[in-house]
């Protein structure tokens, strides 16, 4: 059975990492790739798309779909060093995260 302090450390890591959410919700990050610009927050929710207008042809649907794919997959990516640089700065000690 756990000890109290224990739980105690458990809860204060819950808490940090609810205001780590909180925060990061509030930020907002833009990547641009061959005319596909995704804006999300920092819980990966997209807020924003924007396409260039000469990729929504339909002799250009496939290259569109693909510059999508790939723009959310690099957005993730700056998500993803971001939120690891917020939790090392913050000093919470995750598994997998130096």
């Amino acid at each position: 059975m756990p000890s109290f302090s224990k739980l105690k450390q458990i809860k204060e890591l819950r808490t940090q990492a609810k205001q780590m959410q909180n925060s990061l919700s509030e930020e907002e990050f833009t990547v641009d790739h061959r005319g596909v610009s995704i804006t999300m927050d920092g819980n990966q929710k997209i807020k924003n798309i924007n396409i260039k207008e000469e990729l929504l042809s339909p002799n250009k649907k496939s290259d569109l779909e693909k510059n999508i794919i790939r723009t959310h997959e690099h957005a993730i990516k700056k998500v993803h060093k971001i939120m690891a640089a917020k939790i090392k700065d913050s000093g919470m000690s995750l598994p997998g995260i130096n």
